[in-house]
Protein backbone atom coordinates (compact mmCIF):
# COMPACT_ATOMS: atom_id res chain seq x y z
CA UNK A 1 0.00 0.00 0.00
CA UNK A 2 1.20 3.37 -1.08
CA UNK A 3 0.96 7.17 -1.29
CA UNK A 4 3.01 10.08 -1.85
CA UNK A 5 4.31 10.19 1.48
CA UNK A 6 4.57 6.88 2.35
CA UNK A 7 4.80 3.24 1.34
CA UNK A 8 3.19 0.65 4.37
CA UNK A 9 5.05 -3.12 3.64
CA UNK A 10 3.69 -6.14 5.08
CA UNK A 11 5.64 -9.27 5.84
CA UNK A 12 3.51 -12.32 5.70
CA UNK A 13 4.47 -15.98 6.70
CA UNK A 14 2.19 -19.25 6.47
CA UNK A 15 3.51 -22.74 7.94
CA UNK A 16 1.29 -25.53 7.68
CA UNK A 17 0.83 -26.90 11.22
CA UNK A 18 -1.61 -29.99 10.93
CA UNK A 19 -4.11 -30.63 7.80
CA UNK A 20 -6.58 -28.89 9.74
CA UNK A 21 -4.35 -25.80 10.75
CA UNK A 22 -1.85 -23.74 9.96
CA UNK A 23 0.32 -20.31 11.59
CA UNK A 24 0.10 -17.03 9.76
CA UNK A 25 2.78 -14.78 11.38
CA UNK A 26 2.63 -10.63 10.31
CA UNK A 27 5.23 -7.93 10.47
CA UNK A 28 4.13 -4.70 8.96
CA UNK A 29 6.24 -1.97 8.89
CA UNK A 30 5.99 1.93 6.85
CA UNK A 31 8.43 3.78 4.95
CA UNK A 32 8.43 7.74 4.60
CA UNK A 33 9.15 8.87 1.49
CA UNK A 34 9.84 12.74 3.08
CA UNK A 35 11.84 11.87 5.70
CA UNK A 36 14.16 9.89 2.48
CA UNK A 37 14.14 13.09 0.87
CA UNK A 38 15.04 14.63 3.70
CA UNK A 39 18.47 12.63 4.23
CA UNK A 40 18.52 12.12 0.34
CA UNK A 41 17.02 8.73 -0.90
CA UNK A 42 14.20 9.51 -2.90
CA UNK A 43 13.11 7.60 -3.53
CA UNK A 44 13.49 5.42 -0.24
CA UNK A 45 16.79 2.93 -0.21
CA UNK A 46 15.68 -0.87 -1.18
CA UNK A 47 16.51 -2.05 2.10
CA UNK A 48 14.37 -0.23 3.97
CA UNK A 49 11.54 -2.10 2.04
CA UNK A 50 12.91 -5.20 3.73
CA UNK A 51 13.15 -6.67 7.54
CA UNK A 52 16.40 -7.14 9.34
CA UNK A 53 18.91 -8.36 8.67
CA UNK A 54 18.44 -8.16 4.89
CA UNK A 55 17.23 -4.41 5.40
CA UNK A 56 16.74 -1.93 7.51
CA UNK A 57 13.48 -1.92 8.26
CA UNK A 58 12.13 -2.10 11.68
CA UNK A 59 8.82 -3.72 12.86
CA UNK A 60 5.71 -1.29 13.68
CA UNK A 61 4.03 -2.78 16.61
CA UNK A 62 1.17 -0.70 16.56
CA UNK A 63 0.37 -1.62 12.51
CA UNK A 64 1.08 -5.04 13.32
CA UNK A 65 -1.63 -5.39 15.64
CA UNK A 66 -4.01 -4.09 14.22
CA UNK A 67 -3.67 -5.91 11.04
CA UNK A 68 -3.23 -9.17 12.57
CA UNK A 69 -6.37 -8.59 15.01
CA UNK A 70 -8.34 -8.08 11.79
CA UNK A 71 -6.69 -11.24 10.22
CA UNK A 72 -7.68 -12.96 13.51
CA UNK A 73 -11.07 -11.98 13.47
CA UNK A 74 -11.63 -12.21 9.70
CA UNK A 75 -10.10 -15.82 9.73
CA UNK A 76 -11.39 -16.75 13.18
CA UNK A 77 -8.19 -17.84 14.56
CA UNK A 78 -8.36 -20.28 16.94
CA UNK A 79 -5.84 -18.28 19.56
CA UNK A 80 -4.75 -14.90 20.51
CA UNK A 81 -1.56 -13.28 18.79
CA UNK A 82 1.44 -14.13 19.92
CA UNK A 83 5.17 -13.17 19.37
CA UNK A 84 7.07 -14.69 16.57
CA UNK A 85 10.44 -13.42 16.15
CA UNK A 86 9.50 -9.63 14.70
CA UNK A 87 6.23 -11.32 13.78
CA UNK A 88 2.65 -11.75 15.43
CA UNK A 89 1.00 -15.00 14.97
CA UNK A 90 -1.88 -16.56 14.66
CA UNK A 91 -3.08 -20.02 14.08
CA UNK A 92 -6.20 -20.54 11.92
CA UNK A 93 -8.47 -22.98 10.77
CA UNK A 94 -7.76 -24.67 7.48
CA UNK A 95 -11.14 -25.34 5.25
Amino acid sequence: MADVDYAAYCDLRLALLAPDRAELAVACWTVYTDTARYFGDDPPTEAETKLQPEGTAITDLAETVRFIDDLAYELKARDLPRPHGRHLAITIPIR
